[in-house]
């Protein structure tokens, strides 16, 4: 049964933000993704832009959910250095979840 991995990003400055987001998925994982696993973003002044990223689950059990990787898209936006894109990243991955309970599929009775 499909997973849905959510990120909702918010532009509170008055200038656009250039951003590549990247879902590291590991071969030692228990998910597999449908979809895109990179993408380049860009968020206007004000506003909202929302990611998903459809995962499906392999086993039952405590995992850690892939690595989201933000960081500043550098040809877009020539003005950013490495230093800011640490510093992005610093606050990624305190903002998202790392682990998931996958419990099993509830069986469905015959009627």
């Amino acid at each position: 049964m499909p997973m849905t991995f959510k990120i909702t990003f918010k532009n509170s400055t008055a200038k656009v933000k250039h951003l590549i987001a990247t879902l590291i998925i590991n071969n030692s994982d228990s998910f597999i993704c449908s979809g895109h696993k990179q993408l380049d973003v860009s968020i206007f002044a004000f506003s909202e832009k929302e990611l998903t990223f459809n995962l499906y689950p392999l086993i039952v059990d405590w995992h850690n959910l892939p690595q989201f990787v933000l960081e500043y898209n550098t040809q877009s936006d020539p003005t950013k250095d490495e230093t800011q894109n640490n510093l992005l990243n610093e606050l990624v991955q305190r903002s998202v979840p790392k682990k998931v309970f996958i419990s099993p599929p509830l069986k469905q009775q015959n009627k």
